[in-house]
Order: C-alpha cells, then sequence, then structure tokens
C-alpha cells in the first residue's frame, strides 16, 4: 500500500463564504462629534419645589373647598399623635376628632383614632373605625 500523502495548502485571505455573511455591524469608532454649544436659556423662571409643593396644596385645599383646613387637620393629628405617646388618650382622641372636623377626608385614613377608642374601652366605636379605615 502506498502511504497516503497529505497535501498542505498555504493560507489565503479569501474565505469560502460570502462576502458579509455572518459579520455584524460595528459602530465605527472614528472622531467624536462636533462640539455643540448647550440650548439658549428658556425665558421662563424656573420655580423651586419647596415654592412649588405648597403652592399646589394651597391650590387643591381652595378647589376642595378646604381653605387651608387640611394643613390644619395635620398639625391635630400631629398633636393627636403626641398626646397618645404622653398617655392622654382622651386628649387624643380630642384632637383625632378636631382633624376630622377640620377636613372630613381625613376620617378614611385616621386609625389612630380608632387605637384611641380601643383604649378607651370604646371597642365597638373603635372597631367601626378601623373597618372604615380598612376599606380603603
Amino acid at each position: 500500500m502506498a502511504p497516503a500523502s497529505v497535501a498542505l495548502h498555504a493560507p489565503t485571505t479569501s474565505s469560502p463564504f460570502p462576502a458579509g455573511a455572518g459579520e455584524r455591524s460595528r459602530p465605527q469608532w472614528g472622531r467624536p462629534p462636533a462640539y455643540q454649544a448647550p440650548l439658549p436659556p428658556v425665558a421662563t423662571r424656573v420655580v423651586p419645589r419647596r415654592l412649588l409643593l405648597p403652592a399646589a396644596a394651597g391650590i387643591w385645599d381652595f378647589i376642595s373647598g378646604g381653605a387651608g383646613g387640611a394643613a390644619a387637620a395635620s398639625l391635630a393629628v400631629r398633636r393627636g399623635m403626641q398626646l397618645f405617646r404622653q398617655g392622654d388618650v382622651a386628649g387624643s382622641l380630642a384632637e383625632f376628632d378636631k382633624a376630622i372636623e377640620m377636613d372630613p377626608r381625613q376620617k378614611q385614613y385616621l386609625w389612630q383614632r380608632g387605637l384611641s377608642l380601643y383604649y378607651l374601652d370604646r371597642f365597638e366605636e373603635g372597631a367601626e373605625h378601623m373597618q372604615v379605615t380598612i376599606r380603603i
């Protein structure tokens, strides 16, 4: 038997595949784009957030008929929570009731009132109030 001969070919730059097959488009990393000047300043003034939010809250109070009731009710809720922490549960209940009187929207979020009623042994009222807050 004759020995098998293996022919080696020199590497070529040609490929058996069609040109561009399997290649992905790559970004061209050339020069950076020309510098563009920033846009000219806008003619309107920018309102800081610390001024905008209270103004928006005031507009909402005016539209909804609260006219400051929400802010006063929020203060009453804070006083009520402070009184509760100090052990004056009856005083906290009075403050929570004031908050609801100033802003009736508070009632559905004021679970602390139900807790005060519980501590005053007014369980049924407390349970009813807690059910109102849970429905949300």
